[in-house]
C-alpha cells in the first residue's frame, strides 16, 4: 500500500467516525510532516506523512519494519510544530 493510499484509508476511517459523532474520541488529521522522521525498528515517516491531533498532543503513526503493526507516537505540540505543514 502506498503512502497516498494509506492517507486515503486513514481519512476514510476518520470520516466514518466523525459521521457517528465521536469526533472528540478519535485523533483528527491536522497536517503532514515536512521532513522525514523515524525511529529504530520502524519504517520512516516520509515527507507528507499524516499528523494527527488528540488530547492536546500531536500523533504520528509508524509501521513496524515487517509491516504487521502500527505504533502511535505522541509528541508535545511545541516540539513537533516546526515539522508540520498544516491543512487549511
Amino acid at each position: 500500500m502506498t503512502d497516498k493510499q494509506k492517507i486515503q484509508l486513514a481519512n476514510l476511517v476518520l470520516s466514518f467516525f466523525a459521521d457517528n459523532n465521536t469526533e472528540k474520541s478519535i485523533p483528527k488529521k491536522v497536517g503532514e510532516t515536512i521532513k522525514v522522521m523515524g525511529y529504530g525498528g520502524l519504517k520512516k515517516a516520509d515527507i507528507g506523512h499524516p499528523v494527527f491531533e488528540f488530547q492536546g498532543k500531536y500523533i504520528i503513526y509508524f509501521e513496524t519494519l515487517d509491516g504487521k503493526n502500527t505504533v502511535e507516537y505522541p509528541y508535545n505540540k511545541a516540539a513537533l510544530l516546526p515539522s508540520i505543514k498544516f491543512d487549511n
